[in-house]
């Protein structure tokens, strides 16, 4: 059995979570500051249940529209979740950011919500 290609759309959503949470902290906490509307659309738990879930659809999207052999839920699933735990290693290895299990959390309440969003599409 061949690999699944991995379209550009989930590559370049994949890139923009990788530039997204690799920025400092403070970057993201000046921003939140300036207008209290930015501090709800900015929330760190609302960032990552919107940013993982746009993955899981687009990943869901591309995978459904396979004539042959579309890739399951669950794998989208555990392929979404895999690179969330990914880039909380390695935001454990740069100086300016940290592991937290709370963001793991909510990439996985992102995943399932779209997910599950996905089965009535």
């Amino acid at each position: 059995m061949r690999p699944k290609k991995i379209s550009a759309r989930v590559l370049f959503s994949a890139l923009v979570i990788l530039v997204l949470f690799s920025l400092p902290g403070q970057a993201v906490d000046s921003v939140r500051r300036t207008n209290p509307l930015l501090r709800i659309l900015f929330a760190d738990n609302l960032i990552h249940m919107v940013c993982y879930g746009e993955l899981a659809f687009i990943t869901w999207w591309d995978h459904s529209r396979q004539k042959r052999n579309p890739l399951g839920r669950g794998k989208i699933f555990l392929y979404c979740f895999l690179y969330s735990f990914f880039i909380e290693i390695y935001q454990h290895v740069l100086p300016f950011r940290s592991f937290e299990v709370s963001d793991l959390f909510f990439n996985a309440i992102g995943i399932l919500i779209t997910l599950f969003i996905t089965c009535f599409i």
